[in-house]
């Protein structure tokens, strides 16, 4: 048998401290919030690793690359934020900083796209312009469809919407939101007991049964089946100020009548080959790809995209 190296780390390493401590990595600035994409680790965190184990023009490789964090902190070690140099000044680590190669591979094609145009972005003033004019002429089309009300009653724009399933009660026959009846706060939590909001019964939320309901979807040209759903808390924006607020009877009347709207002729079914990822009851209705989208949101990428 051959005679073998044996190799050890040190704990006296000062890099080890990095392996031994959570490191922070928001999910927020600017790189995070330019795509919504859902795995994305911050790039000054793998920058600090990258620079304390490489030289400069030393190349990484990532075979998974995700939307490209990996490739953005190769870059990012050529011009260290304060938030890098603070957090090896931290842990005693004097890293090399200079520009690293980095090679990714990603099989997905909107993570493949995110890092493209991460690694090698627009002109500013030429992309903000064409979002620009992109963003008015959907706006034109689509006339006030994110338009809503705060408290107050001062017109705003929805920045999202949270939706909750219909549940009936099992004593008086009630329909009710899931959100009502299994949704607390202080602590945020969603009970496994829900209580309807009509009687007052309580039991498992298992035993309030999901109401369905039956549209037409004029895409398929079929009548199909799906939970029942509709807005229970908004967030919205008047002016510079964020705002949230339960969902009032204005928000369903037009959550109904977007709905009514028909899908444009020119799109075409994209039929979902489920396998194993099926999960009954969970995804009832949920054939085809425009069925994962609440048709305001539909209507406007598809809008955008054209």
């Amino acid at each position: 048998m051959n005679n073998q190296d044996i190799y050890y780390i040190s704990d006296e390493q000062p890099w080890v401290k990095l392996y031994n401590t959570a490191l922070p990595s928001t999910r927020t600035g600017l790189f995070y919030n330019t795509f919504a994409y859902p795995t994305k680790i911050s790039p000054e965190t793998i920058g600090v690793y990258i620079a304390v184990h490489t030289k400069p023009g030393d190349t990484i490789l990532d075979v998974f690359g995700g939307s490209g964090s990996t490739g953005i902190a190769a870059l990012m070690c050529e011009h260290p934020t304060e938030n890098m140099k603070a957090l090896a000044s931290k842990f005693d680590l004097q890293p090399e900083w200079g520009a690293r190669n980095a090679i990714l591979y990603e099989i997905g094609k909107y993570g493949a796209f995110a890092s493209q145009v991460m690694a090698n972005p627009p002109k500013q003033e030429l992309f903000t312009e064409a979002v620009i004019k992109l963003l008015n002429s959907t706006e034109d089309e689509l006339f006030n469809i994110y338009g809503t009300m705060d408290a107050a009653g001062n017109p705003g724009i929805i920045r999202h919407v949270i939706y909750s399933d219909i549940v009936l009660c099992p004593h008086c026959d009630k329909e009710f939101t899931y959100y009502e009846g299994m949704v607390r706060y202080d602590p945020l939590r969603i009970d496994s007991n829900g209580i309807c909001p009509y009687c007052r019964y309580e039991s498992k939320s298992s035993d309030f049964s999901y109401i369905t309901e039956e549209v037409y979807d004029n895409l398929t040209d079929k009548m199909i089946t799906r939970r029942k759903r509709v807005p229970v808390r908004i967030y919205g924006q008047t002016g510079r100020s964020n705002w949230v607020r339960e969902a009032n009877d204005a928000d369903i009347k037009q959550f109904e009548a977007i709905e009514e709207l028909e899908y444009p002729r020119q799109c075409e079914a994209k039929e979902i080959l489920w396998g194993d990822l099926y999960r009954s009851g969970y995804h009832t209705g949920i054939t085809h790809l425009h069925h994962f989208y609440t048709k305001r949101n539909f209507l406007v990428m598809y809008s955008l995209w054209e």
